[in-house]
């Protein structure tokens, strides 16, 4: 049977990669985002607006299989309830969605909270559900700390604290797996992560090596990490949101390795040498990358 799937966050890391997994395997959906953006001919876009039930609902109606990745922001708890309330007024049977390892209500860190507190909404609205849980992504070093790789030093509040890095096409393949065969996963929750925890000494040490420069890792104090996004207009709930995902960070809250990955896909997860071995020579000195052209 053909389900009718949406996939929400469309333009965003995670989204591309399930998008370009489903369409590699020739299964039909709905492309979901907040702003108007370019896709190939083939596949349908919709814009949709959190803080607006009725048009969600206009957006969920006839989706049997709904992908559901709420964006951080100061109204993401409210914003998913918007969108829970919506699947369930139109119909939507089967709700997979993506969430943090650690997620609670009640954790002490603000990103978890926020996490937990709409995985509850999820689990209690009636709706069937599956949670993804996945850990921080390895794209997150060149998306949000690009500029930092370039100039060869890398200042976070996070000690010497560990992160099981997860590539986002992996999480990508087990939401794909899923929302190709939903109900086979009705009710799970899976925490999805890296092989190996890494600290970030660690993992630049690795993007050194396959940057062919010095990357450093400098470890600064939470109150120069406040300053430095108070100087870049951060509002207070972002620099309070981003705390907490460093303070989860030098307490051991994102070391867990899990053998989920393996047990679903058969495989292991991707390792950070392979991801540094394809973005390493985006970094490298000028000369280094085109030393290595002409060979």
């Amino acid at each position: 049977m053909t389900w009718k799937i949406l996939i929400t966050g469309a333009t965003g890391c995670l989204g591309h990669e399930i998008m370009r997994r489903l369409h590699h395997r020739e299964v039909e959906f709905v492309a979901a985002c907040r702003q108007e953006r370019t896709f190939p001919d083939d596949i349908k876009l919709l814009t949709i607006d959190y803080a607006e039930p009725a048009s969600l609902e206009q957006a969920f109606r006839d989706v049997d299989v709904l992908f559901l990745l709420i964006p951080f922001s100061e109204s993401m708890v409210s914003h998913a309830a918007n969108a829970i309330g919506a699947a369930r007024r139109a119909g939507v049977q089967l709700i997979v969605r993506s969430s943090i390892v650690g997620a609670d209500a009640n954790s002490p860190y603000l990103f978890l909270r926020s996490e937990g507190e709409i995985n509850d909404l999820l689990l209690s609205s009636g709706v069937p559900s599956v949670l993804v849980q996945g850990q921080s992504f390895m794209q997150n070093f060149e998306r949000h700390y690009g500029s930092a790789l370039e100039h060869g030093a890398l200042f976070l509040p996070e000690g010497e604290g560990r992160t099981a890095f997860l590539d986002a096409g992996d999480m990508a393949c087990v939401i794909a797996e899923i929302l190709v065969n939903p109900f086979t996963h009705l009710g799970k929750v899976y925490s999805i992560t890296g092989r190996r925890a890494l600290s970030n000494a660690e993992a630049l040490a690795i993007l050194s090596l396959h940057a062919r420069k010095r990357i450093s890792y400098v470890p600064i104090t939470v109150e120069a990490a406040r300053k430095a996004m108070m100087k870049n207009h951060a509002s207070d709930w972002w620099i309070d949101f981003m705390m907490s995902r460093h303070q989860a960070v030098r307490e051991g809250a994102t070391a867990e390795v899990t053998k989920t990955f393996k047990d679903l896909m058969k495989r292991e997860p991707r390792t950070f040498e392979d991801f540094s071995e394809e973005i390493g020579m985006s970094y490298a000195p000028k000369s280094s990358a085109a030393d290595l052209n002409l060979r």
